[in-house]
């Protein structure tokens, strides 16, 4: 329950524990919780001093004032057996059922999870498919190696088809300077028989409580009732590639044609640089995105619009952009 958050910060300001700056992502922190905190400054974006991002994302440098407490809460925020259990009741026909498959997937998650984090570019992009944007050099080559850093992942959500699976979880991070807890989401398909990454992102907007909730309601409608299948129905709806288009406001849009299929799909535009992505969920009949939705990293870009349709996944052709 993401009210659980609002209550654990109500029990920082009440400790007196507070530390000298708060890092937070986007703005999520309101007018009232900004001043709950006193003399403490808040920060938004990028100083990566503490942060504690929507119910995901907490991380504290260990000569920070009131670091023990900030592990306390984390304990609070982070405890995956709950937020497993949470999920697994909510979304009860999307949870994978076969015993086998789920061990592969939970492990491939782990694996990939703690070498993403780590930077380790080689090992990650090892278990990637064959069509995942992390295979391409210009987005491998801005990976950045994270020494003497200790990863471990936990798996939360595991939803899938018999070809395509999304899997959430969290990682934990320790650092001889930091430490701190990620939330993580990952988008897997199958390729000569094995759970091949397609992307994992850590990006806020991608896993927050609201995604996470339509993630599972998608999974229910377009994966679960192929999860059984050895062979679920073919089809190739393609997105059209999308294209840069002026408005003549402050942000252009990308626009895209939706694949012409005749059942119900969902579409997903992936935006991928470098290590991360931010993937849009959009509900029929919303095919572009504004550029005023993406945040400036003077580096190269790739959007690609998936079709996800009868418990497959089709990616239309990318195209790459500076940003």
């Amino acid at each position: 329950d993401p009210g659980d958050a609002d209550a654990a910060w109500d029990r920082v300001v009440e400790s007196g524990e507070l530390p000298d700056l708060i890092w937070e992502e986007g703005g999520r922190l309101g007018d009232e919780r900004r001043h709950s905190f006193a003399s403490t400054r808040v920060i938004t974006r990028g100083s990566g001093i503490l942060a504690h991002t929507d119910h995901v994302t907490l991380c504290a440098p260990k000569a920070a004032k009131g670091c023990e407490f900030i592990r306390k809460l984390m304990l609070i925020v982070d405890d995956m057996t709950s937020a497993a259990a949470y999920w697994h009741r909510t979304f009860p026909a999307a949870v994978i059922r076969d015993p086998e498959e789920r061990i592969e997937l939970r492990a491939r998650f782990i694996s990939a999870a703690v070498q993403h984090q780590a930077g380790n570019a080689e090992a990650f992009c090892a278990s990637s498919h064959s069509k995942s944007n992390f295979r391409r050099e210009v987005h491998k080559s801005q990976f950045e190696r994270q020494e003497g850093l200790v990863v471990r992942a936990f798996p939360v959500c595991m939803w899938a088809s018999s070809t395509v699976a999304i899997v959430s979880g969290i990682v934990a991070l320790e650092h001889e300077d930091y430490c701190g807890t990620r939330d993580v989401l990952s988008i897997w398909m199958m390729e000569g028989g094995m759970w091949k990454l397609l992307t994992m992102t850590t990006d806020a907007q991608n896993t927050k409580y609201d995604c996470t909730k339509t993630l599972g309601e998608w999974s229910e409608r377009h994966l679960a009732p192929h999860q059984g299948n050895s062979t679920p129905p073919d089809f190739d709806y393609r997105a059209s590639k999308a294209a840069r288009h002026v408005t003549g406001e402050q942000f252009d849009e990308w626009r895209w044609t939706p694949a012409a299929a005749s059942q119900p799909c969902a579409e997903i535009a992936e935006f991928h640089h470098g290590r991360e992505a931010r993937l849009f969920f959009l509900e029929p009949g919303l095919s572009s995105i504004s550029e005023g939705e993406l945040w400036t990293t003077s580096s190269t870009w790739t959007l690609r619009v998936w079709t996800l349709c009868g418990g497959r996944l089709a990616i239309g052709e990318g195209v790459d952009f500076e940003h």
